[in-house]
Order: C-alpha cells, then structure tokens, then sequence
C-alpha cells in the first residue's frame, strides 16, 4: 500500500510546523512503495500531465518541485522554435518541459545512457504524445569521443555515469560527442543542460564547435574540483560568462573535499 501523505495535508501541516512536517513526511516516505507508478503532476508547468515515476525515490516530479530554480531559467531563455540538448536526460521531467516551451516548431534531443531510466522516459513519451513528437530521444551518452565506454548505473537514478573500463559494476554504452550529432542531424541548439555526474569536462571537448558557432547557453552541474577548472578554461576560451547558481562554492586543495554546484553559463 502506498503510504504517501496527501498533498493538502501536508501542506497544511507545514504551514503550522514546519520541522515537525518535515520528520513525518521523511518517515511516511521510507514505508513509500518504490515502485514505478503512472501519476499526474500536482504542480508546476507539467502539472496534470500523466508521469511515470517512482513515488519513493522521485516524488519531487510528481510534485512538480524538482529543481524549481532549473525550471526558472528555462521558462525564461527558451522560447517557441528554440532548440534544446538535455544531456542526461534521466526520466524526461525537464525535457518534457523544455518541449512545452519550444512548442510548436522547437526541437528537443535528450540523452541518456541509464536503461532504466530510458525505460522510463520512453512511458512518460508516451503518456504525453502531444510533447513526444518534439523530443528526439537517444539511449547514448555524451562524451569526448563516438564510440563505446563503460557506464556505472550507480545506487540510484540520479546517479549514472561513466567509469574507467575496470570499473566491475560497468556495463558498455554508445557514445557520441554534441558536435558529431549536431552535425550529423544538422542541428544548432540554442540552450545545452549538462548533468552527466562528472563527465563535464569530456562533454566539453566534444562540443567545441558548438561552443565556437551556435554559441547556446550553457547550464551545468560541475561535481569536482578538476571538472571546475576546467570549465574556468573553457570560459576564457569560449568568452562566455558564467554565475553559480548554488552561491559561491570555495573550492579546496583537499582530496576529501567535493564541491558540487551548478552554472549559468551565456555567452559574453
């Protein structure tokens, strides 16, 4: 039986108290199946669409929460016709709602390696056909190179990403570079969203063109220290200007010490 707590309710109980809200839906989710169930998004710009997610481990989709401020930035740099490249597309929640924005002659082309994750975003393809017919999907992943490289599907949904080929928990994934798809389909995105948990640095020496000519804006995750200075680079190289979205992160010499924050990158 799915214990999730109602969405009124909650609410209500965290208006009075918000600390003690908080504990109690932290415990009513730990007894939440985990299994992926059809729902209809309470808020947000997908709200009432159809979704398949898990209520346990990706309830913030079903609430039309997750990431609030991501959701921000789209609403106001996408417009109708512009061309959006989601790499690492998870389940499909902002691709569909970069494909709201984009409509009616927009294109979207997301990316994700996970299979289970693509089991998913190929359902909420098909709970949303009006959105479907603007979203390319491809079960690949981005990289430095096209070709074939090893894939962690980590503990979690949220967590994929490429690994060394000695990695014992790796599975092989195709990959491609933004610059060959763009190429091969023709394509000049507008906006490129980057969360790969830690492939930031060989997706940026794959899209080399795209950063010299389309010039898109560029929102990424960057989940360590080499991966930021790096991205410092590519921003003197591209002459791009960027603002963390998560405050300002002091980055440390440390080996333990693992920063994690994502930025608005536009061009200068």
């Amino acid at each position: 039986m799915d214990r999730s707590i109602p969405i009124g309710l909650k609410r209500q109980i965290k208006s009075l108290s918000p600390g003690f809200a908080d504990g109690v839906y932290r415990q009513l989710t730990r007894f939440t199946s985990d299994r992926v169930v059809n729902v209809r998004i309470q808020g947000g710009r997908l709200a009432g669409r159809g979704f398949f997610c898990s209520l346990r481990h990706q309830r913030s989709c079903f609430l039309g929460n997750f990431e609030p401020q991501k959701e921000a930035i789209l609403v106001h740099y996408l417009a109708p016709g512009s061309v959006f490249f989601d790499v690492g597309g998870h389940i499909g929640y902002f691709s569909l709602m970069a494909a709201t924005l984009v409509r009616p002659a927009g294109i979207v082309v997301a990316f994700e390696p996970s299979l289970a994750n693509a089991a998913q975003f190929r359902q909420n393809l098909e709970a949303n056909p009006d959105l479907a017919s603007l979203i390319q999907f491809t079960e690949t992943a981005v990289a430095d190179q096209v070709g074939v490289a090893s894939f962690d599907r980590g503990g979690n949904s949220y967590i994929g990403h490429l690994v060394a080929d000695s990695s014992p928990m790796a599975v092989k994934v195709d990959t491609t570079t933004l610059d060959a798809f763009a190429a091969l389909h023709a394509l000049s995105p507008d906006f490129v969203k980057i969360d790969a948990e830690g492939a930031e640095s060989r997706i940026f020496q794959g899209m080399t063109q795209i950063l010299s000519h389309a010039r898109p804006v560029v929102l990424v995750e960057i989940h360590d220290q080499p991966s930021y200075q790096y991205f410092l680079g590519v921003l003197a190289r591209y002459s791009y200007v960027s603002r963390c979205l998560d405050g300002s992160p002091q980055f440390s010499s440390s080996p333990d010490y693992m920063p994690q924050a994502e930025y608005l990158a536009t061009p200068a």
